[in-house]
This record gives structure tokens, sequence and C-alpha cells, in this order.
């Protein structure tokens, strides 16, 4: 059952590690996807125990398009760090795996604390995580930490990570609707900006790749700015609920957007008109562009790939969360709850 971040922070207290997205909700009676690609089917779920950290587990087997292996928890977040690897934050630990096989190579302590967590890179050099009111940035290779920023809010409900800029959404009120968006620049972690949303759930906040514009989702609003001025260039309010995903084309153009009713939509962001529209069927937890017409998003019906044309495929039935991808390799790489780690070569 997924619920919302302030109610998992109450009601599941033995939580190590609460995630920005903490469950995900019996998925409503819907059609399966149009399009099924079977010679991208998941392998047959391990049986193995899950693995502690003094014994890690042995190397899964290669598979022709890819791999699973199953390093620890609940998977919060996944970045893929410059060697290829892919590091899941699972749990309180943050977990590198190896790109060719993913044979765990290093565990190591992460943030853990009742409060919502994020994780992006930044350049080559450094990633950022958000956890438990604190903003940490983590050097590369050594993976060391170092506390850069304090929020003032209760938890976070979401975040977006650009070289130029750190955004998160930062709940002020447990019980109200107030939510502020708070910027950083990342060269020196001063706060560039900040301005209140009257939402209680901001999940979905994503900036395009030139960092010039900032989507914000959440409480049947959807708000496109540019940055760094703030001047509003889109501002949908709907009766569609949370807002659960949003990422922009690589070019800016283009706008994915997830909401509550289990429909994904992709705007045209200058026409300021969505379309093509498709039903889900689940929550979506991640979605990241592979080119400027085509969208992988993860959630709790599965892994998809989403085109502007309006093309659905169903990349792998296992539950998606976090999600890293590697363009020029067209590789994907996604946890899921149960502690398994995947990783997938993209159709063209």
């Amino acid at each position: 059952m997924r619920l919302p971040l302030r109610l998992a922070w109450v009601l599941v207290p033995w939580l190590a590690v609460v995630g920005i997205r903490c469950a995900s909700p019996p998925a409503p009676a819907v059609a399966s996807p149009a399009v099924i690609v079977a010679s991208i089917a998941p392998p047959a779920e391990s049986s193995a125990p899950t693995p502690t950290t003094s014994s890690p587990p042995p190397t899964p087997p290669a598979a022709s398009n890819g791999w699973t292996a199953a390093p620890g928890g609940w998977n919060h977040a996944m970045v893929l760090l410059p060697n290829g690897n892919p590091l899941a934050i699972q749990g309180n630990e943050m977990i590198e795996l190896a790109a060719a096989n993913g044979e765990v190579l290093r565990r190591q302590p992460a943030c853990s604390g009742p409060h919502g967590s994020a994780a992006g890179m930044l350049d080559d050099r450094r990633f950022v995580m958000v956890c438990d009111g604190r903003i940490l940035q983590y050097d590369i290779p050594s993976l060391t930490s170092q506390q850069v920023a304090t929020l003032t809010g209760f938890t976070v409900s979401g975040a977006a990570f650009h070289p130029s800029w750190v955004v998160v959404a930062d709940i002020q009120h447990v019980l109200s609707q107030a939510t502020r968006i708070v910027g950083f620049d990342p060269s020196s972690w001063a706060q560039r900006f900040s301005f209140d949303l009257k939402v209680d759930d901001a999940e979905g906040v994503a900036v395009s790749a030139d960092g010039r514009m900032l989507a914000v989702g959440g409480g049947g609003l959807l708000q496109v700015r540019e940055l760094p001025s703030l001047r509003i260039v889109l501002d949908k309010r709907t009766q569609r609920g949370r807002v659960t995903a949003t990422s922009f084309s690589p070019d800016g153009r283009r706008l994915f957007v997830h909401d509550e009713t289990f429909e994904a939509a992709i705007w045209d962001v200058a026409a300021k008109a969505r379309a093509p529209v498709f039903k889900v069927g689940s929550w979506v937890t991640s979605s990241l562009w592979i080119d400027d017409h085509t969208v992988i998003a993860t959630g709790s019906d599965g892994v998809v790939q989403l085109s502007d044309r309006g093309d659905k495929v169903l990349i792998d039935g296992m539950e998606g969360v976090g999600l890293a991808l590697s363009r020029r390799e067209r590789l994907a790489c996604y946890g899921s709850s149960g502690g398994q780690v995947r990783c997938r070569q993209l159709r063209p």
C-alpha cells in the first residue's frame, strides 16, 4: 500500500529511512499496456535471502539484455557514477554495483531518518542527497560527505538536481497546505530563491537541462517557471490531485507529468497543451527522457517507455523505484521495494 509521506512517518516509525515515496497503493483494475516487448521480459525473481553487509551476494548471472541483483532493502534513489556503475541508495546504505554484471563492489552508510530522501548527480565529481532536513554533498569516487545546507520544514516531498541548481520542495507544516520551494546554487550552496505553494505534497520537481526552467507539480497544480527570474510561464490548476513525477525532455520543449488519476501526459511547454495522454494504471515514481521524444517511467505497475507519438511499451513488469539513465549507452538502471536492482539496455 502506498502511503503519503507524512502518514508513513507517523504510522511506520520502524522504517530505517523513509523515501519521498514510501509505498504504492493497490493499482486499480485497468487494461494492460497495449504493446509488450517479449524480447526484453524480466528474468525470474531470485529466491535467495537478502544478504547482509558482511556477506555480499554472489554475482548474478548475466542476461542478454541486462542483469538483476538483490543487494539490500527498499530502494529510495539511484544514480549512475562516472565509471558507469549504478549506485543504489537502499535502506540506510549506499551500494555500488558493477556495471557489467551487478556484483556488489562496496557498501557504506547513507543518511537515514524519518524525513524524505532523494539523490542526484551534479557533475562527475559529486552527487547530492537530501535527507532528514539536510543536504549532503558526496565526493566521487571516495563517497565522503559533508553537510552543505539545512532545511527548515517538516519533511521533503521532492527535489531536482542540476549543475546550476538544487531545488527542494520543503513541506512547512504537517497539517496545512504549505510547501516552500527552495533553490540553492551548488557552487557555493547559497540559497538563491524561495517561494511558497498552497499544496501539501509537491512530489514532482524538475529542472530543464539548460537550467532555465523549473517545473513543480502537486495538489492539483502544475507550474513551470523561468529561472532565475521565477516568472510563471505555465500555471494549470486541476482536480487531479498529487503529481508524482515530472521531467523535461533534453531540449526543454516537452514535460512529462504523472498524477494520481493514473494518467501520464507529455506537455508541450510553449503551447501549454498536453498530448499525448496515457493510461498507465498505477503510480509513477520516477521518469527520465532517453531523447527529445521518448521518456522512460518507473512505478508500481512496471517500467514503461513512452513517446510523444503516443507509443507505449512495457519494458519490465517489476515494480520500479528510483531511476538512473545513460543516454549515450541507452542503459536504464532502477530498483524495487524488494531490494532488487536491474539494469537494462533500451531499444532504439
